[in-house]
């Protein structure tokens, strides 16, 4: 019984994790600035290539996440 809990446990804490990052790879989910042109562009490898953005969000191995401020 113990074991099943535990497995239970790992698995909804690796969904949890999965959900939270799904939206990096939805590009209508993205957020956007009109001041900042950087703002919900593509990642390239888990970096933001335009200045002033700095952070690369939802990055993870299936999908490169976007740039935001």
């Amino acid at each position: 019984m113990r074991r099943h809990l535990v497995c239970t446990v790992m698995l909804l804490i690796f969904l949890q994790n999965l959900m939270t990052s799904v939206n990096g790879c939805d590009t209508k989910s993205r957020p956007s600035d009109p001041s900042n042109s950087c703002v919900g562009k593509v990642c390239v490898k888990g970096k933001c290539q335009d200045h002033p953005c700095t952070k690369c969000v939802s990055a993870n191995w299936w999908c490169h996440g976007y740039c935001d401020m």
